[in-house]
């Protein structure tokens, strides 16, 4: 789809924003911003009396015609001496439509009264049927019934035009549906930035405070679900400290055992990656870094398509220093920073 913006978004005829009251010529040339097609009609010129603004480029209002002629007892004939028009105008009091701000050429005459404005609006809603309060507004009704010719002939030109409206809330509906996706995915990645930039102090663990996500092992390994799992996979060190989280890939979960235990003014780790409880492997190309505090890669590892548990080279973090664990599957990355203060 090929939009023309400049000519949508910046209407060269449009220098001034419709108000309510004030009449506005309609384009002849009824042009489509969303497919870019244009249709030129040979009819008479056509007003319209803004009522309300829908939004940025939509306004609504009352058609308004030079044909005269034409009046019934449906329409209204507005003197040139109340719009400042050079000739009378019918108001088509039957016919509210919607119209692109494109379609707009410019302001003409005068903006009506407040009065008169309202009228207009309850003979739209068939509130007014005392012609003494039209004729006290200087205004008329033609006496005549409704020509059908020319009514078809204006609702086939509504129609025309709101085909064109159509079009752009239709393609107002997706930009704000584009909008609304991209505006949860943005949030969701500052979810998952926020949560991946989660900093675990190991002091805290050495005074039997977990941060959030974390559990001790030895709370675990007796529990039905986790036994077989951790039995196989990894020994229970009963001088040292011993935790896991669980990380999940989309279908796939895998847990990570750490083990600290201070030694010689230094914390010793370490780490385990293992698969989710009732699984043989973990899951192929699995990838495990470490990293300084700078982010700069210390190790990686990464699993193969028979690897039932990932056990990485033993590390010693002194004080005040810190290494961040990313796990990466696929397109998906989860961090966590970890800290001996």
């Amino acid at each position: 789809m090929n939009i023309n913006f400049d000519y949508f978004l910046d209407n060269p005829y449009l220098n001034q924003q419709p108000q309510p009251g004030e009449i506005w010529e309609i384009s002849k040339d009824i042009y489509n911003p969303i497919r870019g097609t244009s249709h030129s009609l040979k009819t008479a010129t056509r007003y319209l009396m803004i009522v309300d603004k829908i939004d940025e480029h939509l306004y609504q209002g009352i058609v308004i015609s030079e044909s005269t002629e034409f009046s019934s007892d449906v329409d209204l004939i507005i003197p040139a001496a109340i719009t400042g028009t050079s000739q009378d105008l019918l108001v088509e009091t039957w016919h509210l439509i919607e119209v692109l701000d494109c379609h707009l050429i410019c302001k003409v005459g005068n903006r009506l009264s407040r009065q008169v404005y309202d009228l207009l609006l309850d003979l739209y809603l068939e509130e007014v049927t005392n012609n003494s309060m039209i004729a006290s507004l200087g205004l008329r009704k033609g006496n005549q019934s409704k020509n059908l010719s020319f009514y078809q002939q204006e609702k086939a030109w509504g129609e025309l035009i709101n085909r064109q409206v159509q079009d752009y809330l239709t393609y107002q509906q997706a930009v704000n549906l584009t909008n609304q996706i991209v505006a949860a995915t943005i949030n969701n990645e500052q979810e998952l930035n926020n949560l991946n930039s989660t900093v675990t102090l190991l002091s805290q663990w050495l005074e039997d405070n977990l941060t959030l996500g974390w559990q001790k092992l030895t709370d675990l390994v007796n529990t039905q679900e986790y036994q077989l799992s951790y039995a196989l996979r990894s020994e229970i060190e009963t001088t040292a400290i011993q935790n896991l989280k669980t990380l999940t890939f989309g279908k796939e979960i895998i847990a990570i055992i750490m083990t600290i235990q201070p030694e010689n003014h230094k914390l010793a780790i370490n780490l385990e990656i293992i698969p989710q409880v009732n699984q043989r492997y973990l899951p192929e190309n699995l990838q495990v870094n470490i990293l300084d505090s700078d982010g700069e890669m210390l190790k990686s590892l990464q699993t193969r398509k028979t690897d039932n548990c990932l056990k990485l080279p033993k590390m010693k973090l002194a004080k005040n220093n810190e290494f961040i664990l990313e796990v990466i599957l696929g397109e998906t990355k989860i961090s966590e920073k970890f800290s001996y203060d």
